[in-house]
């Protein structure tokens, strides 16, 4: 794992933490654009957007995952 990769999710976790969820959603983004080969990378999003009681924006991120919901994906 890259190390701005690494520095960057500890500061999604401590976003999270904080109640900043605007943030860590905005970062996880931004990793995913550098990164979009990343299946994690995703997923995390795609939890992120479940927090927000957002399935359209979940389906979106897990479409291609063997564990997607339907509902999310249907939504999207």
């Amino acid at each position: 794992m890259r190390m701005a990769l690494k520095e960057t999710l500890e500061r999604v976790d401590a976003d999270l933490a904080a109640g900043r969820v605007p943030m860590a959603r905005q970062r996880l983004r931004g990793l995913v654009s550098s990164y979009p080969h990343h299946p994690g990378l995703r997923r995390r999003l795609a939890d992120i957007y479940r927090l927000y009681g957002d399935p359209a924006e979940a389906g979106r991120w897990t479409y291609l995952e063997e564990d997607r919901l339907p509902d999310e994906v249907a939504a999207f």
